[in-house]
């Protein structure tokens, strides 16, 4: 218990210094700049902070640091038409960062309590037609925390059907599990496909963090098949329409993955492509030749030096962001059920 105390405060040390304050700052000058229909962030984190009551043995809540919270002020503040139009909570872990010796050995003191979650915003004015959400059945089950109770590693999504131009959109926000656990994200991967973006008419734009990296070949320990089999399900990578030909996409031609832990690297140190926007047309009138019909344009944010913050010098985040800009012949598609 104290040695994992000591290395559970390290990381929460780190998670402070890494002032989310400052960053979303950061952040919503990305959102400000672009003005997008649809957001989709994956790791929107709740961080509650608890002290123990030697009183009576329980423990109350000291502090929230509250990622979700932090961009809506901010966003607020701006006059951003943006807001939270779905929230979906993953994974919810509690250890100690601090402990002591009352005689029976070491109890925790104070803990950390995380919840990890995904969320979807949108433009005010959006016509949105429907929202679902859920975990994938599949998860990772990480046996039990200090207190005994069980830790499972979930993961989850978004969809959300809107009429944009008159036509049918439907947007898909995910996060599947990590590489390590390649037999968990197959089997996400498959729920995904088959259950939730399966037999959708018009457009559907799926996108998040995948963990299967793209820029990988088999047999390296970052790539998993979870890329291909998208692919194979009729999806196009954005990145690679925008930029086929050899026309320039950004940092290192697309890789979005990662910054120190510490967000602190002065340059980038990307080294994983597992970040992505597909796109899929069905029930487009007339024939189809296999190709996403339209124009598509993608960018990269928060991957040039310039995005980081003051006065701490932090990248807004880990991973890079993705913009992508649709121009489809309104009235294309329609919807197929």
């Amino acid at each position: 218990m104290e040695n994992l105390a000591g290395v559970a405060a390290g990381v929460w040390a780190e998670v402070r210094a890494n002032d989310f304050r400052e960053r979303a700052v950061a952040l919503v000058d990305e959102i400000e700049a672009a003005r997008p229909d649809v957001i989709g962030l994956q790791e929107v984190a709740r961080f509650l902070t608890l002290q123990l009551n030697q009183a009576n043995g329980s423990f109350g809540i000291t502090g929230v640091v509250d990622f979700q919270t932090i961009l809506e002020n901010e966003m607020r503040a701006r006059g951003l038409p943006h807001f939270f139009l779905a929230v979906q909570e993953n994974t919810k872990v509690g250890v100690p960062v601090a402990v002591a010796d009352f005689g029976k050995g070491f109890v925790p003191t104070r803990q950390v309590q995380l919840t990890i979650r995904d969320a979807v915003l949108v433009r005010k004015g959006l016509d949105v037609r429907k929202v679902s959400q859920g975990n994938y059945g599949a998860a990772m089950s990480l046996g039990p925390d200090p207190f005994g109770s069980p830790i499972e590693m979930k993961r989850g999504w978004i969809k959300v059907s809107a009429i944009v131009n008159g036509m049918p959109y439907h947007f898909v926000s995910t996060h599947l599990e990590m590489q390590r656990f390649s037999p968990i994200q197959l089997l996400q991967t498959q729920e995904l496909l088959t259950e939730i973006v399966a037999d959708l008419g018009g457009v559907t734009v799926l996108m998040g963090d995948f963990n299967s990296d793209a820029a990988a070949s088999s047999g390296d320990p970052t790539w998993t098949p979870t890329y291909e089999q998208i692919r194979a399900a009729g999806f196009d990578d954005a990145w690679i329409l925008a930029h086929a030909g050899g026309i320039p996409g950004g940092i290192s031609d697309g890789l979005t993955c990662g910054h120190a832990s510490d967000l602190r690297n002065p340059h980038p140190t990307f080294n994983q492509r597992i970040d992505f926007i597909f796109l899929r047309a069905s029930g487009r009138l007339g024939t189809d030749d296999g190709v996403f019909p339209g124009l598509v344009e993608v960018e990269m944010t928060g991957a040039d030096p310039a995005h980081r913050t003051a006065p701490n010098g932090l990248w807004p985040s880990d991973h890079a962001g993705l913009v992508a800009t649709l121009g489809l012949e309104r009235g294309r598609f329609k919807e197929l059920r």
